[in-house]
């Protein structure tokens, strides 16, 4: 399998899954994470979102693209960084 790296507004991309920033609890971040709850459907994308609860920092979560042109959301909790 080949990959093929493109940089690009994630939102649009038409592929099997896009990955994105999460946070551990059940709320919408900024930036990139409320990008990708718009472009898919707010309220959808919310409503699964609050369906999983709490995500431990380092797990991720997968859920539908709703309205993306992608098939999967792949959420990613990363670590809080704190005095760097």
């Amino acid at each position: 399998m080949s990959l093929k790296i493109v940089r690009n507004d994630i939102t649009k991309m038409e592929t099997e899954a896009i990955v994105n920033t999460a946070s551990s609890t059940p709320e919408v971040g900024s930036g990139c994470d409320s990008a990708v709850y718009n472009a898919a459907g707010y309220e959808k994308l919310h409503k699964v979102r609050q369906k999983i609860g709490n995500v431990a920092e380092g797990d991720v979560f997968i859920t539908p693209g709703f309205d993306l042109k992608c098939r999967y959301i792949i959420h990613a909790v990363s670590p809080l960084y704190i005095d760097g």
